[in-house]
């Protein structure tokens, strides 16, 4: 029997933990990449026992070494699919977010995308086989008034995962986009929150669609060969409203900001302030 190799970036938590619930098979073998080497233990102990896996503990913000990483992976086993889910973000007022938090948003939430799909896309185009999976947002076809880092790494991401497709079309390598809403993780209690009290923004996630629900999604997805794949319905009618009625868009995103500002503290940020965490993106 062949065993097909996955990779899933984020493996430690929320949507790329649910990957990895979702892929365990005997057919399958798992490598699971994250920075949290507890949340990977926690994710392998709740894999069927009977599970190929194997975990990657990795910072995806070092870039030189993802490489290298991913260069071995690749002379050990022909990668099949490749989940890229990993990331982080910040909720801030554009002009005080430093550069190195800039930096390091776009070194893990595109980068490292781009890193892993060069190294493990060059195999795939070799062997005229395989599958990448990018986990955008809907962030990354709409404003995100206080998220501007989240939102510059994931329009950035939509783009790049767009052209990627129709390159790797004739090598039959297969790329998917995909752009959920919020999601019910713990991404928005890790997030960074520079100079403002990160409890009065932080949302009510009981009603928000589970990371089971949006895997199975976007693996069903993946199986009618959806180019992009959008989810729920709430991000299919806010892209109609900026598209035919950008004035009231404006108005949405607009109050979004003004409840960010209500929410600011009074005092300015130091260059002290936190980097943000490393944990999986969901939105």
């Amino acid at each position: 029997m062949s065993i097909s190799q996955i990779v899933i970036t984020g493996a430690g938590s929320g949507l790329g933990q649910a990957f990895a619930f979702a892929l365990a098979k005997a057919d399958h073998h798992l490598h699971l990449v994250d920075i949290n080497p507890q949340s990977l233990d926690s994710t392998r102990a709740q894999l069927p026992p009977e599970t190929k896996c194997t975990l990657h503990l990795l910072d995806l913000s070092q870039l030189k070494h993802l490489e290298e990483w991913a260069t071995e992976l690749c002379t050990q086993v022909e990668i099949d699919m490749l989940i890229n889910c990993a990331g982080i973000t910040i909720t801030s007022d554009s002009l005080q977010i430093s550069m190195s938090q800039w930096t390091q948003v776009l070194q893990v939430n595109l980068l490292s995308t781009i890193q892993l799909c060069r190294t493990i896309g060059q195999q795939m185009r070799m062997r005229q086989t395989g599958t990448i999976i990018n986990i955008a947002s809907m962030f990354g076809l709409l404003p995100a008034p206080s998220g501007i880092a989240y939102a510059t790494s994931k329009h950035a991401l939509v783009g790049y995962t767009r052209t990627l497709r129709i390159e790797l079309e004739t090598d039959h390598v297969q790329v998917y986009l995909v752009c959920p809403g919020f999601l019910a993780s713990n991404l928005f209690e890790n997030a960074t929150y520079n100079n403002v009290d990160g409890k009065t923004l932080t949302p009510d996630t009981s009603q928000m669609m589970s990371v089971t629900e949006a895997a199975s999604r976007t693996l069903k997805g993946v199986s009618k060969g959806k180019a992009t794949i959008i989810f729920p319905w709430y991000v299919r009618i806010l892209l109609w409203i900026e598209w035919f009625s950008p004035t009231f868009a404006h108005q949405i995103w607009r109050q979004q900001w003004k409840k960010f500002q209500q929410a600011e503290l009074k005092s300015m940020p130091t260059d002290s302030d936190p980097s943000p965490h490393a944990v999986e993106s969901d939105a």
